[in-house]
């Protein structure tokens, strides 16, 4: 990039960060910290991919002040094309009107949109090299080229009850060609849904715990998903408002019968001691590159869900460590799709549907409300899991098509596996 083009990014990158001298710490100022990609599909939809390599970014809110930064790094394999996407934008918002229960909103935005070789393949080749996989050697196609951003949004929301609050929104947009994309939202405190439309249609879900942020986009047309993990530095100076929690939600890893899974699991509340769960565990594994095509990738999306009764006896609890057991069951979904090139750029074997029961027996380090940030409190979970997946071996069949299993490989039915996971406790009212 030449430095025509790199000062004046530098000086704008600059501009967020000043505006944190003047920092309040709470919900209407944060320091978001993310990055996502289409594999974080949390077991929300299937994750069709849009070759995403990597994806960060950083936004400060500082009032009505918003400042964004995001990065992002594409690679096609099928078309062989490579390129990099710096975004930064500043907006303003201001009430025209605020009432007791509507609420009208403006909020301006303008920026820069930087596309074309930004050296980010540099940071794909060493995530690659850290992670075991064979870095693409894809040239980038064209010149950088740095455009002008700039949008004005027009949003009018409506207070149901103190907690709830739903709203519609149209936003006029300059980005490489003027677009009108507009949508409808449903908020419970900071988390929520949307529905918008810039093109296509995408559902949002947004799940806000304070210093933890969790984002899924579904586009409804193109069966694309993407998922986001956002980090709140704020949260760590904000006000502690937690006295007790009343859901809780869970995230972590664990391996079974060789496949690695994201495990994630809510629970709500029925007394002091026990809860209903919602378990969830998915995996779509990274690409595997034949070498004899370098273009031939397979993706796996296995997802899990399942529900439950978690039973946490008090009498028990001793020291640090706080005792559970969970039992639950389920259904699995198998679906391999493998992509080689673009004469046949997917192949998609029909999913594979079978039951499984789940036992969880384990124990929460660190006593809940030790560790508090704002509305939240945080535990670590470990725990032993055994799983009974019905029809063992038609799964051993379905997974054997993917050549990342040696000869011989079993999936076995009855199959013991560890869990460490984080643990988040929300006060919710």
């Amino acid at each position: 990039m030449s430095r025509r083009v790199l000062i004046p990014l530098v000086l704008l990158l600059l501009l967020p960060l000043c505006t944190i001298c003047a920092f309040t710490f709470d919900f209407d100022n944060r320091i978001l910290l993310g990055s996502g990609n289409d594999r974080l599909s949390m077991g929300l939809s299937k994750d069709n991919d849009d070759f995403v390599a990597f994806n960060s970014f950083l936004t400060v809110i500082n009032g009505p002040a918003r400042f964004h930064f995001y990065l992002d790094a594409y690679t096609d394999p099928q078309a062989d094309v490579r390129h990099d996407e710096l975004i930064f934008t500043a907006s303003w918002s201001f009430y025209p009107y605020q009432g007791d229960r509507f609420r009208f909103e403006i909020r301006t935005s303008a920026g820069v949109d930087a596309d074309g070789n930004l050296g980010l393949a540099k940071i794909e080749k060493l995530m690659d090299k850290v992670m075991s996989r064979a870095f693409l050697e894809i040239p980038y196609v064209g010149k950088t080229s740095v455009l002008p951003y700039a949008d004005l949004m027009l949003v009018g929301s409506y207070r149901i009850t103190d907690l709830i609050r739903v709203g519609m929104y149209v936003l006029p947009q300059y980005w490489e060609k003027f677009r009108i994309n507009f949508g409808a939202f449903m908020d419970y405190k900071r988390s929520g849904y949307s529905l918008t439309y810039d093109g296509s249609w995408t559902f949002t879900t947004r799940l806000d715990f304070g210093i933890l942020v969790f984002e899924h986009r579904r586009n409804l047309t193109q069966s694309l998903s993407f998922g986001t993990f956002i980090f709140d530095a704020g949260g760590f100076f904000r006000e502690k408002t937690w006295v007790a929690s009343d859901t809780y939600a869970g995230v972590g890893g664990q391996s079974i019968n060789g496949i690695d899974f994201i495990t994630q699991q809510a629970r709500l509340m029925l007394a002091k001691w026990a809860s209903i769960t919602l378990l969830s565990r998915y995996t779509s594994g990274f690409p595997v590159l034949q070498e004899d095509n370098p273009h031939e990738r397979i993706r796996r999306s296995y997802k899990m869900t399942a529900l439950g009764f978690l039973w946490e006896p008090p009498e028990l609890a001793f020291w640090i460590f706080e005792p559970f057991v969970e039992i639950s069951g389920g259904y699995t979904t198998w679906q391999l799709d493998f992509i080689y090139n673009d004469k046949t750029p997917r192949t998609s074997l029909e999913a594979l549907h079978t039951a499984f029961a789940h036992l969880r027996t384990g124990v929460y380090v660190i006593p809940e409300g030790t560790v508090v940030f704002d509305g939240s409190t945080l535990q670590l979970t470990v725990a032993f899991d055994l799983d009974y997946f019905f029809n063992a071996d038609k799964i051993t069949d379905y997974v054997m098509q993917d050549r990342m299993h040696k000869p011989g490989y079993t999936f076995n039915a009855l199959v013991p596996s560890l869990y460490i996971g984080l643990l988040v406790g929300m006060d919710l009212f």
